[in-house]
């Protein structure tokens, strides 16, 4: 019992160090360039190329979609039913995510590529503004 409470603390010690080293990297690529994909799952409408995040053409068009009709004021949960019936991108869609994506400004940003105009996005969060109010 001993020798297996030692070799389950040394296990423990070493996944430790094995994440203090990965998170390290990490934020050291960070510091090289504040752009930079660091791992983890891109978003929706990304996807990653050989340690770099490129924009995935379909599902870039679903984002803009989302967005062009959050723009016109159609609601979260009916973007998301309409999405999730035609089976778009070949995914379940719950509302929690559209409004995830309508949250995000990384799709209005230059880096890592630019899928949504900022004057759409823009528009679309003032529609939704006004849904609240309203």
């Amino acid at each position: 019992l001993l020798l297996d409470d030692i070799q389950h603390a040394i296990a423990a010690h070493e996944r430790r160090a094995i994440v203090a080293r990965l998170r390290s990297g990490r934020e050291a690529k960070r510091e090289r360039d504040p752009h930079a994909y660091v791992g983890g799952r891109p978003r929706y409408g990304y996807r990653a190329d050989a340690g770099t995040l490129t924009v995935d053409p379909d599902a870039a068009g679903d984002v803009r979609s989302i967005f062009e009709r959050a723009k016109l004021g159609q609601p979260i949960r009916a973007i998301a039913s309409d999405f999730d019936s035609e089976r778009v991108g070949g995914r379940r869609w719950h509302p929690t995510q559209v409004a995830r994506i309508l949250a995000n400004d990384v799709y209005k940003r230059q880096r890592p590529g630019r899928i949504v105009d900022p004057k759409v996005w823009n528009a679309a969060q003032r529609a939704l503004e006004a849904r609240r109010r309203g």
